[in-house]
């Protein structure tokens, strides 16, 4: 009984967990993480920092519920699906008692109508036989296939991410590799911005200041772009990955690489090279970009 108890405890709280995830607009992503010996600590992000997309983490939590409420009920499911089966046992034999007294009650029937009954019989119980075991197979193949189903669902979303081995197939590898270099690009963006404000709050007539500023804002821009273009290249390693059109990433690529090779001084726009007195777009790459959402799937 403590165990029942136990197990609609556990059930319910993964799914209350999953209704709060699929249920919270500000949950875009989910970290799982073990908060001692018999607890789940469930984390919320409002990007793609998590470990799992807000519907992979709703619908692993629902799927874990039912699947605890199966194990738990397993012996009462069985005993209802044996009730099931005898049920229709029984109606059975009553439905053939009746055929069998009916059979008997008339007596007048000629011979060869008699005789032609009986195979008719035969084929009958034969056909329910076989109708019963195809049912129980059936219902039985049923739990089965569900239980499995929810024991691979949570191999490949918990266990398998972290074996290097199935990198391949989960894609953790390189998701873990763009979000740690979405922290280095999120920390070179925070100083990108700096440089930019404090371009705003220089006068116009300090031309040598200016251009010097200038030349920082463009240092940092070349710091994003080469971290750009190092996640992009990357995430094109890995195709099945994707989470976008592969054409337009690669176009993206490209133009990353011709801002980059622009304000390195390597090539020429509008026949001219790139230099501090034309000034700088403040609004030029003014929100952050996530690169994980482009194998975040």
């Amino acid at each position: 009984m403590i165990w029942k108890v136990l197990g609609l405890f556990g059930s319910g709280t993964f799914f209350l967990g999953g209704f709060n995830i699929a249920t919270d607009p500000n949950c875009d992503s989910v970290s799982f993480r073990g908060g001692g010996a018999r607890s789940v600590l469930t984390t919320c992000y409002a990007d793609a920092t998590g470990d799992f997309s807000k519907s992979v983490a709703a619908t692993g939590s629902f799927l874990v519920a039912i699947a605890i409420l199966v194990v738990v009920f397993w012996t009462e499911i069985r005993m209802y699906i044996h009730n099931l089966e005898l049920r229709k046992r029984f109606e059975s034999g009553l439905e053939a008692a009746k055929a069998s007294y009916e059979e008997k009650s008339d007596i007048n029937l000629e011979t060869s109508a008699a005789t032609e009954k009986e195979p008719k019989e035969a084929r009958s119980r034969f056909q329910y036989y076989l109708m019963q075991l195809n049912q129980r197979v059936k219902q039985n193949k049923i739990v089965s296939i569900f239980l499995v189903l929810v024991l691979v669902f949570g191999f490949y979303t918990v266990a398998a991410p972290k074996i290097p081995l199935f990198d391949s197939l989960t894609c953790s590898g390189i998701r873990s590799d763009v979000k740690e270099l979405d922290i280095v690009r999120r920390d070179i963006w925070n100083q990108y911005q700096i440089e930019v404000s404090r371009l705003g709050q220089i006068n116009f007539d300090d031309y040598e200041i200016q251009d010097n500023q200038v030349r920082n804002v463009a240092r940092r821009m070349v710091q994003l772009k080469s971290s750009d273009l190092e996640v992009l290249d990357k995430v094109l390693q890995t195709e099945h990955c994707l989470a976008v059109d592969k054409d337009e990433l690669i176009k993206t690529r490209l133009a990353v690489k011709d801002d980059l090779d622009f304000l390195q001084g390597t090539t020429k726009r509008n026949g001219e090279n790139w230099n501090p007195y034309s000034g700088w777009n403040s609004e030029y790459y003014r929100v952050f970009a996530n690169l994980i959402e482009l194998v975040d799937k």
